[in-house]
């Protein structure tokens, strides 16, 4: 008895000794800040329903402290988020190539790979550096956003078009004719001090399933000052390991936590008293799902069917149809689809003397495209839907792997079914002639009313036309793109770059629902923006990155900008013309 009670001291001894050996990192643990060891940031199980409130108000605690914090210190903290992002882009990478099911040496895969890098940390790179500009103007200006670089007046609309980018030389040679516009629905380009647009609250976020950079959180916590909680899509939930830690330096200061799971999270997220906003991005069909559980604005992208605009002119030649044609190929097949302001429609003048060579470009281009895997939810029953209508060609290549989607394309589709109504989400691309008797304002008048009338959506719309006719008709030019129902109108251009510019806005424009409602953007702090317009020259130089290439030089092209939107500057920019232009 006598060494069994001899052993039994010394093992409790040795288990008090254990015990007080790992107190100090229990103590370490128990007050380690949110977002470092024992955070919420390396957490990819679900949150327990339970422990919800106590996250929502956690950030809650921290929104006054948030809303007042000097504006040296966010920009800090933006610096921080942007090395944070130079550091971990490969994981986050890589983590998105796994998710998304993207080999990381395929050759045909490296169009998947730009893809990724696009979506992550290319994107953020962009509204980073752009938003630490911002700032800083706002910081030496007593709170004063930098100023428009040009505005002007539209006779007849009380609307104002203000010119905001490209701001720098550095811009400049990266835009080589791009505008980024915004019109307003004043006639003064009003602007409000930093003060004035940071109105603090608490937001809750639903992240896109289709893209990976957060932008919208980054319009929520430093241009309207609201904490946030962040509950990245279950599509992205892999990549949310390398993200966490991306957004570390905010989670651990306490202004951001995140919420794990599926729909019964996301539910009782929602359904907290505290929010002020809620931002998505998703379907009608989320939208409509998440409305009522809900007692605050709500914020909402929902994509939709999405029209180009050919105008007929003497501006165009065979090399400028080709151009083109490449152009429409790229926007539809990137990212296999998966882009909420990807064309779906294209409209022609029914007599257009190149409407045949076009739609042969336009099918050489599409079949040499490899384009991506699928990834998103649902997208092999669409595909197929689409694949079984009437008209339905399956555009075949030799760029092909296992589990590809190849493009399909309707010509002479007459106006009617699914393909006006239901967004694809996946290569479906459909040429819809109008009457319009070869004259351009004539065409583009009826193109117009068609796509504002017959096809579903107010998010973006892509008008291509001859520099020379809008020279000809400049202020009725100016007075359509006003009009238009899209809150994203390219002129020239694939308006999704918009995306990427915080300068600009990204939505459905005001009394404009199909879409979505509410902006993110606006980093100028104009007080009644209405759309934002991309204006590229009809022979646009820049037009080249976002055309069909190979898979080889389409992913060098992209690692290329990546680095440069992460660091912008004049050797990363060289870098990535001589990677455009030479392909070396």
């Amino acid at each position: 008895m006598a060494t069994r009670s001899g052993r039994g001291l010394r093992a409790l001894a040795s288990s008090l000794l254990l015990l007080l050996l790992l107190l100090p990192i229990q103590i370490i643990l128990a007050l380690a800040p949110s977002g470092k060891i024992g955070s919420t940031t390396m957490r990819t199980s679900p949150t327990p329903i339970n422990s919800i409130n106590d996250i929502v108000a956690g950030v809650q605690s921290k929104a006054d402290e948030w809303k007042s914090a000097p504006l040296e210190y966010k920009i800090d903290l933006l610096k921080q988020m942007l090395s944070n992002t130079i550091e971990y882009q490969e994981e986050w990478a890589t983590l998105a190539q796994q998710s998304r099911g993207v080999h990381p040496t395929y050759p045909l895969h490296g169009c998947a790979r730009a893809d990724i890098l696009v979506s992550s940390s290319a994107t953020f790179g962009s509204y980073l550096n752009t938003l630490i500009s911002t700032l800083e103007h706002c910081s030496e200006n007593s709170g004063a956003p930098p100023p428009p670089k040009a505005v002007r007046s539209v006779p007849g609309t009380g609307k104002t078009i203000a010119t905001l980018w490209p701001s720098s030389l550095l811009h400049r040679l990266e835009a080589v004719g791009l505008k980024g516009e915004l019109v307003l629905g004043d006639e003064g380009a009003e602007q409000m001090t930093y003060n004035e647009a940071c109105i603090g609250g608490v937001s809750a976020i639903l992240g896109a399933g289709n893209f990976d950079a957060p932008i919208e959180l980054m319009c929520e916590m430093f241009l309207k000052g609201r904490v946030c909680v962040y509950k990245p899509n279950p599509v992205n939930q892999l990549q949310f390991k390398a993200l966490a830690k991306i957004l570390d330096p905010l989670v651990a200061a306490g202004y951001l936590d995140f919420v794990i799971g599926g729909p019964e999270e996301g539910t009782a997220l929602l359904k907290h008293d505290s929010l002020n906003e809620v931002v998505l991005t998703g379907s009608v069909l989320t939208y409509e799902t998440i409305k009522p559980l809900t007692k605050s604005k709500i914020c909402a992208e929902l994509g939709g069917v999405n029209c180009w605009i050919f105008v007929p002119g003497a501006g165009w030649s065979k090399r400028s149809v080709d151009n083109h044609a490449r152009h429409l190929a790229f926007a539809r097949m990137s990212n296999n689809g998966h882009i909420c302001a990807a064309p779906q429609l294209f409209l022609v003048d029914r007599d257009w003397e190149y409407r045949q060579d076009f739609l042969n470009r336009l099918r050489f281009w599409l079949a040499e495209f490899a384009g991506a895997p699928p990834f998103y939810p649902g997208t092999k029953e669409i595909y197929e839907h689409f694949r079984e209508l009437p008209g339905a060609e399956i555009i075949h290549g030799e760029n092909v792997f296992e589990g590809q989607q190849r493009p399909i394309l309707f010509a002479d589709f007459k106006g009617t079914g699914d393909l006006l109504t239901r967004e694809a989400f996946c290569p479906v691309l459909a040429e819809v002639p109008i009457e319009g008797n070869n004259d351009p304002w004539t065409f583009l008048t009826s193109a117009v009313e068609f796509a504002e009338t017959k096809a579903f959506g107010s998010l973006t719309c892509n008008i291509l036309i001859p520099d020379e006719d809008i020279r000809n008709n400049q202020q009725e030019f100016d007075g359509l793109i006003t009009r238009l129902p899209f809150g994203i109108v390219g002129v020239n251009f694939w308006p999704v770059f918009a995306h990427s510019m915080p300068q600009l806005v990204w939505g459905a424009p005001p009394a404009c629902t199909q879409s979505g409602i509410g902006f993110i953007g606006n980093a100028g702090l104009y007080r009644r923006p209405v759309k934002a317009v991309l204006r590229a020259p009809f022979n646009h130089l820049g037009r080249r990155a976002l055309s069909i290439m190979s898979p080889q030089k389409t992913e060098k092209v992209f690692h290329r900008l990546t680095r440069y939107k992460l660091c912008p500057n004049p050797f990363t920019q060289t870098k990535l013309f001589i990677a455009l232009f030479l392909g070396i």
